[in-house]
């Protein structure tokens, strides 16, 4: 009997069991797969922050990071194979150029990296040491006051010692003179008063100097109003204004014949952003992600000249497209470039008496209205990527338009969405 009941109790067991195994793989893989994708984010997070210290040490602390972070990433195995691979190939390249760097750059004293903080100090004990003078040539003043109607011989003695003492203080030098001595005393106190003054005065400013501005400008609401909504569009989405801002972030550009796909690699995960490839645009230019690129800059550039000299060096080049940094040839960024008009008649027209067509004519003011746009134009085109614009290397494109009062700009999503959050606003 107790042989039977432990042979179904034992019969049910495994049936249950084998109903379980059968029931849930789907679940248990997804399981899995959810565990494996949050250890490599955490471990893209780590990495992130580990390039972005490194990029801030001296070479051989940089050195340091980077190999412990190998080894950590070496060694761990939830975390996704091909992105472990990714990861650890971006960092033997990092390491291979810091090795380098630490050859020809050895540790220098602390001396200039404190260089700083010692002319802050220095600054400060300066300050003080001004202050404890006046406070003394105050008290010394006031002492030669008393000895006055005492002991006159030994005020003037104690005026002659206190312009010895400080000959460079305006105030002590003109106790040293000759004179009446009320007359000196008088002069010394003024002088010392103006020089509290000055120097509350140069205090008050350096404060106000570290404030934003206000204006005292009061602007028309109404009208300023109306040519928002003219200028109203498509807005920037937020992902838009992250890239935008990786893009603007400084990186230290250090590869020396390092392979295209950890180049990429390594801009992706210390900007956190997606750099995506188009492979068929790297198989017309008869490129490979093993393609060599050199790019050593002597201090650190903004990730968008990095990334762009690079690719420029390679004949591609790239464009924010669907919120994702897309690298392609510079054939084909033509053809992905689009066409928006961005009102500007409040900044072209009525500009000056010679705007004014009631005062010059409407042919001068039209002339004028054409000359305000072009001296715009060229602003654009200098300060919004100005290799970007047709004569400067780009495809790029600005007109205006006298009967819309527009620019008419074909350009990338990129400048477009600086347009948008800067000049154009």
């Amino acid at each position: 009997m107790r042989s039977f009941l432990r042979n179904s109790l034992l019969g049910a067991l495994l049936l249950g069991g084998s109903t379980l195994v059968a029931q849930t793989p789907d679940k248990l893989l997804d399981e899995a797969k959810k565990k494996q994708e949050i250890a490599t984010q955490q471990v893209e997070a780590d990495l992130r922050a580990t390039l972005q210290q490194s990029a801030k040490a001296s070479p051989a602390e940089a050195l340091k990071l980077l190999q412990a972070t190998l080894l950590r990433i070496e060694g761990n195995s939830d975390m996704a194979a091909s992105r472990k691979e990714g990861m650890v190939r971006m960092l033997k390249d990092r390491i291979r150029i810091t090795e380098q760097l630490a050859k020809t750059s050895p540790e220098k004293p602390s001396v200039a990296d404190d260089a700083k903080t010692t002319r802050a100090s220095e600054k400060a004990a300066e300050q003080e040491r001004q202050k404890a003078e006046r406070e003394k040539i105050k008290a010394a003043i006031s002492h030669i006051v008393q000895l006055q109607n005492k002991n006159p011989a030994e005020a003037e003695k104690q005026a002659k010692d206190l312009a010895a003492q400080y000959p460079d203080h305006p105030a002590a030098r003109v106790m040293g003179r000759t004179g009446f001595l009320n007359a000196r005393i008088r002069e010394s106190r003024e002088l010392l008063t103006e020089a509290e003054r000055r120097y509350t005065a140069w205090s008050r400013d350096m404060d106000r100097s570290s404030l934003p501005i206000t204006g005292d400008i009061e602007f028309d609401k109404k009208r300023w109003h109306e040519i928002a909504k003219l200028r109203k569009g498509e807005e920037i989405s937020e992902k838009e204004k992250t890239i935008l801002r990786a893009l603007n972030s400084p990186i230290k550009a250090q590869w020396r014949n390092s392979a295209l796909r950890d180049v990429i690699e390594y801009l992706s995960t210390v900007s956190g952003q997606v750099l995506f490839i188009d492979k068929r645009a790297m198989e017309e230019l008869n490129l490979t992600e093993e393609s060599p690129v050199s790019f050593f800059a002597p201090r650190e550039v903004t990730m968008r000249t990095a990334l762009r000299k690079i690719l420029q060096d390679n004949g591609m080049t790239y464009v924010v497209k669907d919120e994702v940094i897309y690298i392609t040839s510079q054939q084909r960024a033509k053809d992905m470039m689009v066409t928006k008009t961005y009102y500007v008649g409040d900044l072209t027209t009525g500009l000056g008496p010679l705007g004014n067509p009631l005062q010059v004519g409407p042919l001068i003011a039209a002339q004028q209205e054409m000359e305000n746009a072009r001296i715009i134009a060229d602003m654009i085109k200098e300060q919004l990527d100005p290799s970007s614009w047709q004569g400067g290397g780009g495809a790029g494109t600005i007109t205006y338009s006298p009967l819309n009062k527009a620019f008419i700009i074909r350009q990338s999503a990129e400048v477009h969405s600086l347009l948008k959050g800067g000049l154009l606003r």
